[in-house]
């Protein structure tokens, strides 16, 4: 007897498989690609959804991908601009020299999700590469864009909704929280500890930011401040908006976000429902540190 002859599903149905299995995992990606050209064209894409660089003589990130170490810059650097442009959604850029980050800032014109820290003070061609780009979500030293001529309408703030303002020792404190309280699609911001002068903004802040939904400040979990150390946090505590939340290991966090979109600012959105709900004792505005777990 004769075997039934396999079954062939159709095209649409078949590409939708595949680019949802590499959507949902980019490591597999590379495998993917070998099973027909087709399949490698419909699923290269993904593989440059989320790109993680770091120069790792400087720090380490554990587990990035797709590419991290030097070689993996010299791959990145062959990858076709279009690619870049229509594929790169999440870019997390660390330390790397100005010239390297200027160029993936550049090509990757489509970035949604934004981490940047660039060794000591960047050019100002890196600057302006920077602010031409315009994701809604954007981790950085905030002081560093100050520079830039007419910031507020520059793209990099044009639909900003999430801004993580990376620890720095500054004498510009107020005048970050001056520009941050005047992005009026801003509904998410999150400042480190090592920041702590900016509590005494906060609620001159929370009064003018009418979009702001969280302001999340984030604090080492093996050197966790209290309100006594700052008096303003008592007063912080009323306003269901401020969130104080143990957390660390930034580069999990991204990745696990920029790929599932549970991170530390999700978690905080859940922190501020359950307030809402009546969940959580109003007053309470500490994260424990299980709610940041992965």
């Amino acid at each position: 007897m004769a075997q039934p002859a396999p079954s062939t599903l159709p095209l649409e149905i078949e590409r939708e498989i595949f680019e949802q299995a590499a959507y949902t995992d980019p490591l597999c990606v590379p495998k993917l690609m070998l099973v027909a050209w087709r399949v490698k064209i419909w699923v290269e894409p993904f593989l440059y959804r989320i790109l993680m660089l770091e120069d790792t003589t400087w720090d380490t990130t554990a587990k990035c991908y797709p590419l991290v170490d030097d070689p993996g810059l010299s791959r990145a650097s062959t990858i076709p601009p279009h690619i870049f442009k229509n594929s790169v959604r999440n870019l997390w850029l660390n330390w790397l020299p100005h010239d390297v980050a200027e160029y993936f800032i550049s090509a990757a014109t489509g970035v949604e999700n934004l981490w940047v820290s660039i060794r000591f003070n960047p050019t100002g061609s890196l600057l302006h590469a920077i602010g031409s780009v315009s994701p809604k979500r954007l981790h950085t030293y905030l002081h560093d864009l100050l520079a830039l001529e007419d910031l507020l309408t520059l793209p990099i703030l044009s639909r900003l909704t999430h801004i993580e303002v990376l620890s720095a020792s500054t004498d510009k404190h107020a005048e970050i929280w001056q520009v941050v309280a005047q992005i009026r699609t801003l509904t998410h911001l999150a400042f480190h500890e090592d920041d702590s002068e900016f509590l005494d903004l906060c609620p001159s802040l929370l009064g003018a930011c009418t979009t702001l939904r969280v302001l999340l400040y984030i604090t080492d979990p093996h050197d966790f401040e209290s309100g006594e150390d700052f008096p303003v946090l008592c007063d912080l505590r009323e306003d269901l908006r401020f969130v104080q939340m143990r957390h660390e290991d930034d580069a999990r966090d991204w990745r696990t976000g920029a790929l599932t979109g549970v991170d530390f600012w999700s978690r905080a959105d859940d922190f501020i429902a359950k307030h809402q709900s009546g969940e959580i004792n109003k007053l309470q505005y500490v994260m424990e540190e299980d709610s940041t777990k992965e």
